[in-house]
């Protein structure tokens, strides 16, 4: 005998329509206490929660938001049943989310500059989005404009673990494997970080069925709009790397050599780029200090330099902040160049690369990368000439004056960063033999 059919208008229909939501946390399934109802149409997808754990009720409140709509539309629906602060997008696209993120979280410019743009490359890669014509000028915005519209949905854990595995193959030696790791756990480390519970909490209502993320204060309740489908990072582990310490030879690094060749070379005539050079090799200030250094940061008398946040920029960390003893060489250098100076910068910059900074680039970027050029000419082979400038700084406090002094000079908020990476070992410990063979004395 067959079973009874009712109409939509009944709200017995809605029985067999109405659901617990699901979620997964820490790769088990949760039910949601509360009923919920979806409704396809036009293209257009919406889950409406019924606020009860009771059948028949969700069924009503069901029926009700069904004919609703059926006499008035979506939007209407849309505005008494989600009022604007809480209606939801279901499976988002990048743009929305991205722009969600922009708007509800309080990271640097920088940060979220750095994040957007290695996730859109995480984007393209593993959903296999390719550049038409070139990387740069009109092929990168086509290739942005076609990853804007990929739904969050078509990202998944396995197609990230299949890029990350097809990327790394693609290495031709050890040294290139090294590389190619790091820059993909660059990419899923910024990646994930704009899933966290601090960035989502106040732009997710749902991530993978869960109404709460949860980070080492506990669980917090999401309070956003953006119903995303999945954790797309969800046991997608970052590839074990050795650590590499700093090695003077391997770098290329003759500090004594480029200091004679800076005075004849870049003091007479490029000023602006020997300042660059002086500060990072003396100070070892990170680009973006030297790049907002004032001339009011330095005290001459007392022969220091006050690294501190300013109006214009913020530090990396608290443990910034400092000061940095500097040599008389350095003051007098610094003296003179700065009767020469105008501005209120240490570096000043050219009218025409004055315009307003966008996020993710340096004021005095060109300057970086002509010294960048500059060293690597005079024999620096690292990846980052002008960071290892400020390794070598750091291992010649430590050869001098110990590791805790080249840590607080580096201003490493752990001292671990400073032994394991930065300084290189200069004096190697060895037992003298000959001391424990000679007969004592009684």
């Amino acid at each position: 005998m067959p079973g009874i059919r009712y109409s939509k208008s009944d709200y017995r229909y809605w029985k067999t329509k109405v659901f617990f939501n699901t979620y997964t946390y820490k790769g088990k399934k949760f039910k949601q206490s509360d009923y919920s109802v979806r409704f396809s149409e036009y293209f257009q997808r919406h889950t409406f929660g019924l606020g009860t754990g009771n059948k028949d009720e969700a069924a009503r409140k069901a029926r009700e938001i069904f004919l609703f709509r059926e006499l008035n539309g979506w939007e209407p629906t849309l505005e008494k049943y989600k009022p604007k602060g809480e209606q939801k997008v279901e499976s988002p696209t990048v743009e929305i989310f991205l722009n969600e993120i922009r708007d509800k979280t309080t990271l640097k410019p920088d940060t979220l500059y750095s994040y957007k743009k290695k996730f859109r490359r995480l984007i393209a890669e593993a959903c296999g989005l390719k550049h038409e014509e070139t990387r740069v000028g009109k092929g990168n915005l086509a290739l942005r404009k076609k990853v804007n519209k990929v739904m969050l949905s078509e990202l998944t854990p396995a197609k990230i673990m299949t890029w990350k595995k097809k990327y790394i193959s693609k290495a031709r030696n050890e040294e290139e494997k090294r590389a190619r790791v790091q820059t993909v756990n660059s990419i899923i480390r910024n990646s994930k970080s704009l899933f966290s519970a601090n960035n989502i909490v106040f732009v997710a209502a749902e991530i993978g069925g869960s109404k709460h993320a949860y980070d080492r204060s506990g669980k917090r309740t999401l309070k956003g709009r953006l119903i995303i489908p999945h954790d797309p990072f969800e046991d997608v582990s970052q590839e074990k790397v050795r650590i590499r310490k700093y090695d003077a030879q391997r770098a290329g690094m003759d500090l004594g050599k480029l200091f004679k060749l800076a005075q004849n070379e870049l003091l007479p005539s490029k000023p602006e780029l020997y300042k660059v050079f002086l500060i990072a090799a003396v100070s070892g200030l990170r680009r973006k200090e030297i790049d907002w250094l004032q001339w009011d940061h330095i005290d001459f008398k007392q022969k220091l330099i006050y690294v501190q946040a300013s109006t214009d920029y913020e530090l990396k960390s608290a443990e910034s902040e400092n000061l940095i003893a500097i040599d008389e060489f350095t003051v007098n250098q610094l003296k003179k160049l700065k009767r020469k100076s105008k501005g209120k910068f240490v570096v000043s910059i050219s009218r025409r690369n004055s315009d307003s900074r966008k996020a993710g680039s340096y004021r005095c970027g060109y300057l970086f990368k002509q010294l960048c050029k500059w060293l690597r000419k005079h024999g620096v082979k690292s990846q980052k000439p002008i960071h290892t400038l400020r390794q070598e700084a750091t291992s010649i406090i430590a050869d001098q004056h110990g590791i805790h002094a080249a840590s607080s000079f580096a201003r490493h908020s752990d001292i671990r960063i400073t032994s394991q990476i930065y300084v290189e070992n200069r004096k190697l410990s060895k037992i003298e033999t000959s001391s424990l063979l000679k007969e004592k004395a009684y």
